[in-house]
């Protein structure tokens, strides 16, 4: 029986300096939404989270309410230790991949601006050009958390070689 293989994870910081430094320097992986609390404290459902966000955040419009309960429950409930993750980081554009190494926490001492994280342990930072169009799209989704469904083989594979796209066709 084969080990079951490990969950890969996008995670966008939009290029906020406070947020990729608090991924790269303190590995870890990082969410707001401070008013939101303790995210683990949120009923498991992802209504649940959609009341919340609704009830913090008044301003928000109503069409991204559960686009953002899903990538949030999805933070908390779905990620999982040994995960890997994979953050585009707009300060040096190189695409960091590392492993989730401990549960979700709270910790609005580490930032009060990013208190929901994960402990990361960053194994390597490749250019852009170590992957293909295809995976860069996906890394580049639009989307603070999502789940690499298309090619996660491709990241699994550079975190076993340290090798990556070569520029051939698809």
């Amino acid at each position: 029986m084969s080990a079951k293989q490990p969950a890969v994870w996008s995670i966008q910081s939009e290029g906020i300096i406070e947020a990729e430094s608090l991924f790269i320097n303190t590995r870890h992986i990082a969410v707001g939404w401070p008013k939101m609390g303790n995210l683990s404290q949120i009923e498991a459902s992802r209504d649940a989270f959609r009341i919340k966000i609704a009830a913090c955040y008044l301003e928000m419009h109503t069409r991204l309410i559960p686009i953002y309960a899903s990538e949030l429950f999805q933070f908390v409930h779905r990620i999982a230790i040994a995960d890997v993750v994979v953050f585009p980081a707009a300060f040096d554009r190189k695409i960091y991949l590392g492993q989730i190494k401990g549960p979700y926490r709270y910790d609005p001492s580490l930032s009060e601006s990013y208190p929901n994280l994960y402990p990361v342990k960053w194994l390597t930072a490749l250019p852009e050009t170590q992957f293909t169009p295809r995976t860069l799209r996906e890394i580049r989704f639009p989307m603070m958390i999502s789940r690499i469904r298309d090619n996660p083989e491709e990241m699994l594979a550079l975190l076993e070689t340290g090798t990556g796209y070569s520029g051939r066709a698809e």
